[in-house]
């Protein structure tokens, strides 16, 4: 199949909270947010250029992440309580300012005029949206939410991925339920090197094992030779 020439639209925003166990992230399951109607990330980082010999010597580049924009139709309730903290007390939705919100994975595709792409971001971490709302003229106008967010490296330096051709259609298909892990996916050549090496190991044991014995029988026939000439 060949690559998407054009990119457009936006939709499967899902969201799985994160918690850190030990220096290492676990998710929670995707949660679907319906209603994506704009997202823009904007790369978090700075330029640094190094002077010498009369020149740009060289060019420090620094990867902090992105600083990221959703607009969407409506926040749904499980983002307001279980992301950003807010509590449900006896039919209401209170907002507190001593409230702890979450990290939490965000995936979503974009369309493709061959194949939709299907991207991951591994750690963010959200503001409270603004809220908004204007009068009736003419015609309706929905409103929408802003969310801002940031998506920042996580202890490995990970920061996002996407789906290319290439991905196995079983973890394209699983995208949604919860964040791939890059390094746990194994292709068919890591299956195949890892069966060449296991065999390779294995046949070493026995031949190792075949010398041992070999070693260990003439011992044996040494030693009865010796008492039998003693005798």
């Amino acid at each position: 199949m060949e690559e998407n020439k054009v990119r457009y639209g936006l939709t499967n925003v899902h969201i799985a909270p994160l918690t850190m166990k030990e220096g290492k992230i676990e998710y929670a399951d995707f949660k679907s947010m319906p209603g994506a109607v704009n997202l823009v990330l904007n790369p978090k980082g700075e330029q640094t250029p190094f002077h010498a010999d009369n020149r740009t010597y060289h060019v420090f580049n620094s990867n902090q992440g992105y600083d990221g924009t959703l607009e969407i139709a409506e926040i749904p309730e499980f983002f307001l309580t279980e992301i950003l903290g807010e509590q449900k007390i006896n039919g209401l939705l209170v907002e507190n300012i001593n409230a702890k919100g979450k990290s939490f994975a965000m995936a979503f595709e974009f369309d493709g005029d061959k194949k939709a792409t299907r991207h991951v971001l591994y750690n963010c971490t959200a503001s409270r949206p603004t809220l908004s709302g204007k009068t009736n003229a003419d015609n309706i106008e929905a409103q929408t939410s802003e969310l801002t967010f940031t998506a920042a490296p996580g202890p490995d330096g990970t920061t996002r991925a996407k789906s290319t051709l290439e991905l196995q259609p079983e973890i394209y298909n699983a995208w949604y339920t919860k964040p791939v892990d890059p390094m746990a996916i194994v292709t068919k050549s890591t299956e195949d090197t890892k069966t060449g090496s296991q065999k390779k190991a294995t046949g070493q044991q026995e031949a190792d094992q075949q010398t041992k014995d070999s070693q260990e029988k003439e011992e044996t026939e040494e030693a009865a030779q010796s008492q039998s000439q003693d005798s």
